[in-house]
């Protein structure tokens, strides 16, 4: 297996790997079975994963120099960057100066589209559920910050006309559902 890493300030880069039924890791994806994904600037990572039309969509937390953001990246079926996503294959999605954010779910939408879900919190406050749609080039569509503060949002279901999404709710857990268009 080879190392490759990202730019001086990374300690952590997004590993994905795609092991053959044996377990061995697949050659035939990005020649080693180990793909890097580095955001950009300082530690990012994985939380979530969906498989959409050969290609693998991570999400989870993209650092810059002024904190996290939601961080995407689609990689094509052989491991590589699919660079017609975002920029390059990557996709940053800010949920407010200040604020830091982790999407910890994602889920395939109708017409090619992609939803993340997670928290977004200013520091030194309550976190809010954050919520970002893309379009199937990694376009930001749309963004929500909502809740009644100490909320996060860990999985997301949809359904026609809606998307129910579970977490925790001022420090319980619960269910919020929202109406989509």
């Amino acid at each position: 297996m080879r190392l490759r890493g990202g730019d001086a300030q990374d300690s952590a880069t997004v590993c994905v790997i795609r092991l053959l039924p044996d377990g061995r890791p697949d050659p035939g994806f990005s020649r080693d079975g180990v793909a890097l994904v580095d955001h950009g600037y300082g530690n990012d990572s994985a939380e979530a994963v969906v498989l959409r039309g050969g290609k693998v969509i991570v999400a989870g937390d993209g650092r810059e120099a002024d904190g996290s953001r939601f961080g995407l990246a689609r990689l094509r079926g052989d491991g590589r960057l699919d660079r017609s996503f975002g920029r390059r294959g990557h996709r940053l999605v800010s949920f407010g100066a200040r604020r830091l954010a982790t999407a910890y779910a994602l889920t395939a939408a109708p017409g090619g589209r992609i939803v993340a879900v997670g928290g977004a919190v200013v520091e030194g406050r309550q976190p809010q559920f954050a919520i970002a749609r893309l379009g199937r080039r990694g376009r930001l569509e749309r963004r929500v910050r909502t809740g009644t503060g100490d909320d996060t949002a860990e999985a997301i279901a949809l359904t026609p006309g809606h998307a129910t999404i579970a977490g925790s709710i001022s420090s319980s857990h619960g269910l919020a559902r929202y109406l989509t268009r």
